[in-house]
């Protein structure tokens, strides 16, 4: 059973609840809250979704914000602790270098020394 679309009033009902929701949200003096809804008498329904469109943008912007200062703090952190670990592992592979050059001048120290007896 298909069920009957939504009509146009029903349609403008909800745009009307949402942007009622988004202009309440809004970080604004209530004077510039009630200029908002003021002006959405004048305007028509595409401006109104375009409003909304908006609106909404504004809204996820804000809420995610604290998110996203969160997510560059992290990554930041982890790139300090990468760098950190690159930094320890080249000075760990420098010394064993240092110390297999050491060794092989001492093995090639030897083999010298055992032609030199012969």
């Amino acid at each position: 059973m298909i069920k009957n679309p939504i009509t146009p009033e029903e349609q403008a009902q909800i745009l009307g609840l949402k942007l009622a929701f988004l202009i309440d949200s809004l970080n604004l003096p209530l004077e510039q809250k009630e200029a908002f809804f003021d002006i959405l008498d004048f305007a028509s329904l595409k401006e109104l979704e375009n409003l909304a469109s908006l609106l909404e943008t504004v809204y996820l912007n804000e809420k995610t914000k604290t998110i996203d200062n969160s997510f560059t703090k992290a990554v930041a952190r982890i790139a300090r602790q990468d760098q950190k670990e690159s930094k320890n592992l080249l000075q760990r592979t420098l010394k064993d270098l240092e110390n297999i050059a050491l060794e092989l001048k001492a093995l090639d120290n030897q083999k010298n020394d055992g032609k030199e007896k012969n």
